[in-house]
């Protein structure tokens, strides 16, 4: 089942489903290398230099393979620069759909949390085993944020939280997002 889900998922700003095999009982799914490393490896760890444009481009990559996802129907729910991925002319390609779902008409209800607390939308870390959460694909917007953020900021978001009870209790109890650097490009905080 989940073969024919990810072979369903071709576009060009998505990593490629490329097969898979059965070893000892276990799947092994093969999907497309990209040889540039993960954003994140990129700006935080090769602390690369981007240019505005460049960001703009990335940004645009990232919006059409979330827009595909949408158009499916399918919420990826654990959008953030470790999962999105680069050629070396640093194209962007979506990866990593462990925790995507296929919406039921325009929601879907989840137990309990799931997926990276310092990119989950509110109605996310607010859900818990005794509280069903309603889904949507508002989830990966929220999330585009967060990694538009980094993008534009070279910061992690809630970076001055070190606990998810901290960030459960500034983005759900204070209703509070993560506050972007003042010294942001005034465009960059349009995007964000």
């Amino acid at each position: 089942e989940e073969i024919s889900y990810l072979r369903k998922l071709r576009h060009p700003r998505l990593v490629s489903f490329l097969g898979f095999a059965k070893d000892a009982g276990q799947v092994i799914i093969v999907m497309e290398f990209m040889s540039g490393g993960s954003l994140s490896h990129i700006l935080f760890t090769k602390k690369m230099t981007l240019s505005f444009d460049r960001k703009c481009v990335m940004a645009h990559q990232m919006a059409e393979g979330l827009a595909f996802l949408h158009d499916l129907s399918v919420v990826h729910r654990d959008l953030k620069t470790a999962n999105v991925i680069l050629d070396d002319d640093l194209n962007c390609k979506i990866c990593d759909f462990g925790l995507t779902i296929t919406l039921d008409r325009t929601h879907m209800t989840v137990w309990g949390l799931q997926g990276s607390p310092r990119y989950m939308a509110p109605e996310q870390l607010d859900a818990s085993d005794h509280k069903p959460t309603r889904i949507t694909e508002k989830v990966d917007i929220w999330q585009m944020g967060c990694v538009l953020m980094e993008l534009y900021c070279h910061t992690l978001p809630f970076a001055n939280l070190s606990s998810v009870a901290s960030i459960i209790t500034e983005l759900v109890v204070k209703r509070r997002g993560p506050a972007i650097p003042e010294k942001t490009d005034p465009r960059a905080r349009v995007l964000i």
